[in-house]
């Protein structure tokens, strides 16, 4: 029986910690990664669906090793989004020709409250769009 409730509490602890986890994040990415293409130029999207906002985007950067996090702020009708980078010096040893990139998309996980908000969407602090958007 020991075991029965050690298994238990093992669980509810898991599920409280996940649930913090995604407290503490306010954006869910799918994509929050540097990779190697082509186009090295500057997209930013951004859409509303079911009240939560949805980023995707991509943006040139040295290297295809740079470290990418990001901070979002809101506060009353202002939401920012950096997408930010370190670790970006260029690579000296890289086999054949990169266009490194950093890609991002993801959604937020609270939803948005009615009103007319300014969404802001910065590449390593550099504002690559601004918009007004209106929850219904």
């Amino acid at each position: 029986m020991t075991k029965f409730w050690a298994v238990v509490t093992i669980i509810v602890a898991a599920g409280l910690g996940l649930l913090l986890v995604q407290a503490s994040n306010p954006v869910h990415f799918t994509d929050l990664e540097t990779e190697c293409q082509y186009d090295r130029g500057t997209v930013s999207n951004m859409d509303v669906k079911h009240n939560r906002l949805y980023f995707s985007g991509h943006f040139p950067v040295q290297s295809p090793e740079a470290d990418l996090s990001y901070s979002y702020s809101q506060s009353d009708d202002r939401v920012t989004l950096n997408i930010q980078k370190s670790g970006d010096s260029p690579l000296s040893d890289f086999y054949n020709t990169c266009n490194a990139v950093a890609v991002y998309d993801g959604f937020t996980n609270e939803k948005l409250e009615p009103g007319l908000y300014t969404v802001t969407v910065k590449h390593a602090g550099e504002e690559a769009d601004k918009r007004k958007i209106r929850i219904e």
